[in-house]
């Protein structure tokens, strides 16, 4: 499958302290892909950046399938260790490999969430997140 840079969508969300949980639908870090593509969509990458705080998290790429938590993915592949603590992670980007796009492309009606809890006590950590989107076929 070719993807063409004009057919990548970019979605961008930043907050301060935790990101949320995938039961949190007011959370700053879902992202509602139907408002991105019409039809199924494939992750091409993820990225997170963090400053201020303390401390180091994992972080956790989960897919709210529109079909029910039976079809829900997790993802923590290289994710792990995000935040300002020692060894900590402040800037990560994730790029999912092309022969990895049938496992990372899902209906326009799932929701991806990133969740992290913030590690400092004062939830004094921002973040950033960007994620790149393209249109895919998407089938089960």
């Amino acid at each position: 499958m070719e993807i063409l840079d004009t057919d990548i969508k970019t979605i961008h969300r930043s907050g301060q302290g935790d990101m949320g949980d995938v039961t949190d639908k007011a959370s700053p870090a879902r992202f509602r892909l139907r408002d991105a593509v019409k039809k199924g969509y494939v992750l091409i990458s993820f990225k997170v950046h963090v400053s201020g705080g303390s401390g180091t998290a994992t972080l956790t790429l989960r897919i709210d399938h529109a079909k029910g938590s039976s079809f829900d993915v997790v993802e923590t592949t290289a994710l792990n260790v995000i935040g300002t603590g020692s060894g900590g992670k402040t800037d990560h980007t994730w790029v999912v490999p092309r022969d990895e796009y049938p496992h990372f492309s899902w209906s326009q009606d799932s929701e991806l969430v990133a969740v992290w809890t913030d590690p400092d006590g004062s939830k004094a950590t921002r973040w950033g997140i960007e994620i790149k989107l393209a249109p895919y076929a998407y089938t089960e």
